[in-house]
């Protein structure tokens, strides 16, 4: 999404030190109300799609409400307020939502006395808190800007819990964390290091609450300070098709050997004078590399991947259109085999329900899904909206991680929720950590599948077969027959259908080897009267590869194969195999990684 900061003033009624946009006092011929709105005016027309409303503090314009109404008529860029709130009452903050601000980021370099520290404005927190009780109660939706500097570093991880506990849990959808490198007060300033650390310790905070973390491009830290890049995905804003070079950055001699190194602008060179060269570990595995970065503009991803549509081979026979409708592309937990860019911004909600009227009008079912769609602040909403228009059942594909919560359960299930298609990888925490990255979720995600099906919304359970748990499959069967007997129970075998996914045999095993496991589930499967689904889907192994007398596949609607070779390959053998029809064929990557020996034609 290309951003856009429009300077309404640069006086500030804080004076915190380490910031070095505020001014004591305004150019007066750049500050005027026509002058700010003919720079928004340009701005939209130059092709913006955020236009960030910033100062100085904005607040202290009467006429801001005016000036963002400006801005709206001007075209449907997304508007965002950034302010420290001490002086929004609730007439004002209902002005601002009638004006069509979309999100208000509030400024927050602490918590309590730490705050007021901060800003070197006494009694200022208690102002923000009043100012943040208004907009909720407006209805507008906010973010939090925090930065790392030296006052209060200790405290930024504890900022999520705090705000949830004063504000409540859904108050907050998204932390823009900003590591400054340049500063009125040098000894502000933190070492990209360190910066790193406390990052990644707040991404922890928040990594399975329904809040998004962002860091501002331009702050001073790179993939290559954070033990665990590959967690902060959806943090970095990284695109090979942008320039990485920058005039006052600079790359370091570890760069040469970083996979992001045409990507990544390096760090500033203040900060390296300031605090040395930090010791950084270059990114080298691919993984890491396809989760962190695009290869195209991010914002022509995200409208490309707001809408699929596949086939679906329905219990009649025939085969029927599924539209997966991408609310977000954000998760809460990073699956090694996931083929979403998690890094993508969602698309504005007036997008995500034209998307959804379009797919429920084109007939086939209506799938929500994501990333992980229970993080979007309207899912609810959404869910109410597809079930208005859509024939058929509305399907919410899930994790199930943040549906811990009975109210929540609840009010999907009241909005008329008809499938929660739930993932669940591994029998047991170990095996599903191993997939998902996320410990602590697996738990969850069980307990959510318990609340789901006792509120009466009907479950499919989806195990991704991968190198990382085929092996576990038999345990999973069991632990569906014990605990959920009534759930539906599908399989799917990973499908290597992006850049991002992965090119190893760790994801992508061999058919036969997963043959293996498959066959020993369907055995106990049987014994246990669990009905194993999925088998005939295009996220399914070839036919062929199944292991004997699982799927009648004589039976079965031809596929509606796509013509794309990009999609799926054939195998010599599959030119004389009586399946042909009724198979989607083999993923190109898989090809490429095992070859097609272990095809065969069925007779």
């Amino acid at each position: 999404m290309r951003r856009e900061l429009l300077v309404t003033n640069r006086r500030c009624n804080q004076a915190c030190a380490f910031c070095d946009r505020r001014a004591g006092s305004d150019d007066r011929s750049l500050i005027a109300y026509d002058a700010v709105v003919a720079r928004a005016r340009a701005l939209v027309e130059s092709g913006a799609e955020e236009i960030v409303v910033t100062g100085g503090e904005p607040t202290l314009r009467r006429d801001l409400d005016r000036i963002i109404a400006a801005v709206r008529r001007a075209g449907r860029a997304r508007i965002v307020l950034e302010t420290n709130a001490t002086v929004i009452d609730a007439p004002r903050a209902e002005a601002l939502r009638a004006a069509g601000v979309d999100v208000v980021r509030i400024h927050m370099p602490g918590w309590g006395e730490t705050y007021d520290r901060s800003t070197r404005d006494a009694g200022s927190f208690a102002g923000c808190l009043s100012g943040v009780d208004a907009l909720l109660a407006a209805r507008v939706r906010l973010e939090l800007s925090v930065p790392i500097v030296a006052r209060g570093l200790d405290e930024v991880s504890l900022l999520p819990s705090r705000f949830a506990e004063r504000f409540g849990p859904r108050a907050l959808e998204a932390i823009l964390v900003e590591v400054p490198s340049e500063a009125p007060d040098p000894r502000e300033l933190v070492a990209p290091a360190r910066a790193a650390q406390v990052i990644e310790t707040l991404a922890e905070a928040v990594a399975t609450r329904a809040v998004a973390l962002r860091i501002r491009p331009g702050a001073a830290v790179t993939p290559c300070l954070f033990r665990h890049p590959r967690r902060l995905s959806g943090a970095f804003e990284l695109s090979r098709s942008d320039a990485p070079h920058q005039d006052g950055w600079r790359h370091l001699a570890a760069c040469e050997a970083c996979l992001l190194a045409d990507a990544c602008p390096g760090l500033p060179v203040t900060s390296l004078e300031r605090h040395g060269t930090p010791a950084v570990t270059p990114i080298r595995d691919d993984l890491t590399r396809r989760r962190l970065t695009l290869y195209e503009p991010p914002d022509g991803v995200a409208r490309r991947m707001l809408m699929r549509t596949q086939a679906q081979r329905r219990p009649d026979g025939e085969t029927s259109q599924q539209h997966v409708v991408r609310v977000l592309y954000r998760c809460n937990q990073a699956c090694h085999f996931c083929f979403v860019p998690t890094f993508l911004e969602a698309r504005p909600v007036d997008e995500v329900r034209a998307a959804i009227a379009e797919a429920a009008a084109a007939g086939g079912s209506v799938a929500l899904s994501g990333g992980e769609p229970t993080l979007h602040p309207d899912l609810v909403e959404l869910v109410r909206f597809a079930v208005e228009r859509s024939r058929a059942p509305v399907e919410l594909q899930t994790n199930a991680v943040l549906l811990d919560d009975p109210a929540r359960v609840r009010a999907l299930r009241d909005a008329g929720l008809g499938l929660a298609f739930v993932s669940l990888h591994g029998s047991c925490a170990e095996v599903s950590d191993r997939v998902t990255g996320a410990p602590g979720t697996w738990v969850r995600t069980v307990v959510g599948i318990d609340g789901l099906l006792a509120a009466g919304v009907p479950v499919a359970i989806n195990f991704v077969l991968c190198g990382a748990n085929h092996h576990d499959l038999p345990a999973t069967v069991r632990l569906v027959a014990e605990r959920w007997p009534s759930a539906r129970f599908t399989l799917s075998y990973v499908a290597a259908s992006t850049d991002l996914v992965p090119r190893d045999a760790e994801t992508i095993p061999r058919y036969s080897d997963v043959a293996r496991s498959l066959a020993a589930a369907v055995t106990l499967a049987t014994t246990l009267t669990v009905e194993i689904a999925g088998l005939d889907s295009m996220c399914a192994m070839p036919l062929c590869t199944l292991p004997e007398g699982l799927l009648d596949w004589r039976s079965l609607a031809d596929a509606a194969v796509p013509s794309d070779e990009r999609l799926f390959v054939r195998a010599p053998a599959c030119e004389g195999c009586a399946a042909r029809s009724k198979c989607w064929g083999v993923r190109p990557v898989y090809a490429q990684l095992h070859g097609l020996s272990e095809l065969i034609a069925l007779r």
